[in-house]
């Protein structure tokens, strides 16, 4: 491995003995800086016509109809899948 690398880890071993080691009121506090940071203005920030729209037209569809059982001796034939 080399030395970029191994500075990786340790940046990445710091930022997890940092999280592991924060109280409750610090994880709070960093979760509404996150969340203001996120949804700039609060919970009726996150509706957009433009998203809404998107998901109309490409978003998930109902579910596909179950296909009937294979009904022939093989169980998986071509014509029954």
């Amino acid at each position: 491995m080399d030395d970029s690398h191994r500075s990786d880890d340790e940046g990445l071993a710091a930022h997890i003995e940092s999280i592991a080691t924060r109280n409750e009121s610090a994880a709070a506090r960093l979760a509404r800086m996150l969340a203001r940071r996120a949804w700039p203005g609060g919970g009726s920030d996150r509706h957009s016509p433009a998203a809404v729209e998107w998901v109309r037209r490409w978003g998930p569809r109902g579910l596909s109809p179950v296909p009937p059982a294979c009904s022939c001796e093989q169980g998986r034939c071509v014509v029954c899948n």
